[in-house]
């Protein structure tokens, strides 16, 4: 899935991981519920094991803020 997803950042395309979705169409959350599998046409037998939407970003960024970054190590 990740190579899917920095393909589609490579094209200008957003994607974010969708485990809600992937769920819901495998069914974890709700025994028998087969509405959504049956939308997808997910066929018998098998099972969703990723989600991800796509789409076009509304805003893009062009830098990222400075960012301070403090590391403490615990241990010896």
């Amino acid at each position: 899935m990740l190579s899917v997803q920095l393909l589609a950042h490579a094209h200008g395309i957003g994607t974010c991981w969708n485990g809600l979705l992937q769920g819901a169409a495998a069914g974890d959350h709700l025994r028998g519920f087969t509405k959504l599998a049956e939308f997808l046409e997910i066929p018998e037998g098998h099972e969703c094991y990723a989600a991800a939407t796509l789409g076009y970003p509304a805003v893009r960024l062009h830098s990222l803020p400075p960012r301070e970054v403090g590391i403490m190590w615990v241990g010896a």
